[in-house]
């Protein structure tokens, strides 16, 4: 996406330039950019959104979409428990390049839908790089635009990291590597969050060696410590080396040097290294600093409303900082979108559901068990986990290896945190959402019926037992 500029406001007014007057210019045309221009568009508001890239932004082109159209891939090649369910598979292969032609088609397909529905809903498409070049003023090409308001939504790129510069050959961003064309023979994966963790999923189930080195106590870091353990040990069993607490200090022909918590250095075999450190947001600090936008280096400053320190500009997804997440930059979308068509709205960060799309899958919304106890005291909340070997649907699914956990206000029974790992659990997400949300208490979910057999009366179960109350666990003993 187009980094937005700033100069000095012109000399001469926006009439002389032939201005077009809007309601808004929405600048980046990611998830957040292009369903903020939606919205507006919707509420009765003129929009010009304005990407010199491809529509979409990363999560379309180089970043969700593609990622989970090759995960899906992957998974259909895991075939080991096919003869448990009585299906004999012989032979089976991964035709990586035919992998690769359907995430295409998956991407190209995602890109025509969202021009398709800005062209239905009027909004202006600008493939130009916005340039801000003072409040309400862009130039787009050659056209400027004069709007009431201005949004930033310009998006992240991967972080780098000092000595491991990508090359696309053997030090690897997230988006070159998902144009390898060959299977490396061992992958070293910088960094256990989300990203490290997906594709060191999905090249050891390709037949890689596979190593995650994280710097921080544990892989997952932003998950409940229980789930990070959980998927820890499953990573370990499908034969992914986990290196937590450990450095990566250099890269020679032997591999990738690491520096262990105990101060050991330890060769990992490299033929390839995949920099998964993170992201950082799309914005020049001097530009921002010449408009009067404050910003730090996380991202741009907001209040609730997504407006910044300048009134008129706002700035929402991965460039106004965590979370980092396609779904959260489509909410802030939403709430900057009706601020700016009139309405007084505030974002709400409680409840934004993250999913990692292993296997299995690690699914989470609210507080963790070390957050709550932090913000209530031991005394005030209640801690529930149903296993998922407890399940009737993950028997017939041979898919037991997962834990539920829901995190409970011991005064009210309010619902503060849901936590699962295991196969299909992402989809779950949006009913945790709505349970933490809505601050439902755990007498309010007993008081539902959920289908038999899912996997989603497993969150039943968790929730029941924080307060010893679940039918499908032994009962405790004192």
């Amino acid at each position: 996406m187009g980094t937005p500029e700033v100069e000095q406001p012109p000399a001469v007014t926006c009439e002389s330039f032939g201005a077009d007057r809007l309601d808004a210019v929405v600048i980046g045309g990611g998830p957040g950019g292009y369903v903020c221009a939606l919205a507006i568009a919707q509420a009765g508001g003129s929009v010009a959104l304005v990407e010199e890239g491809d529509l979409g932004g990363t999560c379309t082109n180089s970043g969700c979409i593609p990622t989970k159209a090759l995960l899906r891939s992957v998974k259909a090649l895991d075939t080991k428990k096919a003869a448990r369910f009585g299906v004999l598979m012989e032979n089976i292969q991964m035709d990586w390049p035919k992998a690769h032609k359907r995430k295409a088609k998956v991407v190209a397909t995602s890109r025509k839908g969202i021009e398709s529905l800005l062209k239905s809903a009027g909004v202006e498409l600008i493939q130009a790089r916005g340039v801000i070049k003072a409040p309400g003023i862009v130039s787009a090409g050659s056209r400027i635009l004069e709007s009431r308001a201005i949004v930033i939504a310009t998006g992240s790129r991967p972080a780098a990291i000092p000595g491991f510069e990508c090359d696309g050959k053997r030090v690897l961003s997230s988006t070159h590597i998902l144009e390898l064309t060959e299977v490396p023979q061992s992958l070293a994966i910088i960094g256990g969050g989300t990203v490290g963790l997906e594709f060191g999923y999905m090249f050891r189930a390709l037949g890689a060696k596979v190593n995650i080195v994280e710097m921080l106590p544990r892989v997952a870091p932003m998950e409940d410590p229980e789930i990070s353990d959980f998927i820890a040990r499953t990573l370990t069993r499908s034969g992914i080396g986990v290196h937590v607490c450990a450095k990566a200090i250099g890269l020679n022909e032997s591999g990738l040097e690491i520096r262990t918590c105990d101060d050991q250095l330890q060769m990992l075999p490299a033929s390839q290294v995949l920099v998964a450190a993170g992201r950082i947001p799309v914005f020049d600090p001097g530009q921002m600093d010449a408009l009067g936008i404050l910003h730090s280096p996380s991202g741009i400053q907001t209040n609730e409303k997504l407006e910044t320190s300048v009134a008129g500009i706002y700035a929402i997804g991965d460039v106004r900082g965590p979370p980092l997440l396609a779904h959260a930059a489509s909410a802030e979308g939403l709430v900057a979108a009706e601020n700016i068509m009139g309405q007084d709205v505030d974002m709400v960060w409680d409840a934004i559901p993250a999913c990692t799309f292993t296997t299995p899958e690690i699914a989470s919304v609210g507080l963790t068990e070390e957050k709550a106890l932090e913000k209530y005291g031991q005394n005030r909340i209640k801690v529930g986990r149903f296993q998922l070997a407890g399940s009737a649907k993950a028997r017939c699914d041979e898919a037991t290896q997962g834990l539920f956990k829901v995190i409970a206000s011991s005064d009210d029974s309010t619902i503060l945190g849901i936590h699962m790992v295991g196969v299909g659990v992402a989809e779950l997400s949006a009913a945790a959402a709505i349970m933490v949300k809505t601050r439902m208490s755990v007498h309010e979910l007993h008081s539902l019926a959920f289908a038999h057999p899912t996997l989603s009366e497993a969150l039943i179960e968790a929730a029941l037992d924080a307060f010893g109350m679940a039918l499908h666990l032994p009962k405790k003993t004192e």
